[in-house]
């Protein structure tokens, strides 16, 4: 606040001493005090009161850059809502458009036939073995229980 060095705190105490005199010395510091006490004071309040505008002046441009930011995106979503119904109602009316060609204009077509078996599939001949080949065992290895751990 005010740029006093102690060399000037002390002229400025004994021109004090000297012009108000020991005995009402303390009494004139005192009131000095109270008077720097009350200043700090009002400083403060003055401070407090001039943050409380900036914040208020903050708070209010965020709420305007809220409020068109949100319309921003409710246009943006608007439009991109639009543009997607328009394509679903095109592909609607692909779909219940009429067939170019009528059915009743198609040619009827039998279903294939599939010909009746004349006489049963011949046997199939069982195969045979040689006796001096070596026995193979065809069966499915069984399964191997492996302990859990």
């Amino acid at each position: 606040m005010f740029d006093l060095a102690w060399q000037e705190i002390l002229l400025i105490g004994a021109v004090a001493l000297v012009v108000i005199g020991p005995k009402d010395l303390p009494r004139a510091v005192r009131s000095v005090a109270g008077w720097v006490r009350k200043g700090r004071e009002l400083a403060r309040e003055f401070q407090t009161g001039v943050d409380e505008m900036v914040r208020q002046a903050d708070l209010d441009d965020i709420k305007t850059d809220i409020a068109k930011s949100k319309f921003g995106i409710s246009v943006a979503a608007d439009l991109g809502l639009n543009e997607i119904k328009d394509g679903l109602q095109d592909a609607a009316t692909v779909i219940n458009a009429p067939l170019p060609v009528p059915p009743s204009a198609m040619p009827e077509m039998d279903p294939p036939a599939i010909p009746a078996p004349t006489e049963p599939a011949p046997a199939v001949p069982p195969v045979t073995i040689a006796s001096d080949a070596p026995a193979v065992d065809v069966r499915p290895p069984a399964p191997v229980d492996k302990p859990n751990g």
